[in-house]
């Protein structure tokens, strides 16, 4: 029973932390797109805005948890899985906009940025979701 346990919590972070590492993903390949693949630039601007998208992905971890992403106790079907997931980046994009915009301690406001790493962390946490679902044994 132990082991069951110790192997249940070590998917489990397992999935969190993939997820965590697309967030970043995301955001970097975002600000590539952003500074038109001009490395240098991309670069110069991720140290301006990584301390405000980390707060932002910290809060993302807390809505995704909330949305029940990180049961895998019971799979739910792909369809299921992509609609939650879109409802959640809808969610987490409200909710990041509207912290970005009110918060007067985030001097940044990434309209465009924040839009290009939603929608590259959706789609990577889609391809993340089905190939970890797929390799851990539960393909619906």
């Amino acid at each position: 029973m132990s082991a069951m346990i110790t192997l249940h919590r070590a998917r489990k972070t397992i999935l969190f932390l993939g997820d965590v590492l697309i967030f970043y993903t995301a955001f970097l390949l975002a600000l590539l797109v952003r500074n038109t693949f001009n490395i240098e630039r991309a670069f110069r601007n991720f140290s301006l805005d990584v301390a405000g998208f980390s707060s932002i992905f910290i809060l993302w971890v807390v809505i995704f948890y909330i949305a029940d992403l990180y049961s895998i106790e019971r799979f739910i079907s792909e369809e299921r899985l992509a609609e939650r997931l879109v409802k959640t980046m809808i969610a987490v994009g409200a909710i990041s906009v509207v912290i970005f915009y009110v918060v007067p301690a985030f001097i940044i406001t990434p309209k465009t940025l924040l839009l290009f790493t939603i929608i590259i962390a959706a789609f990577l946490l889609w391809m993340w979701r089905k190939y970890f679902f797929l390799t851990s044994g539960k393909n619906g």
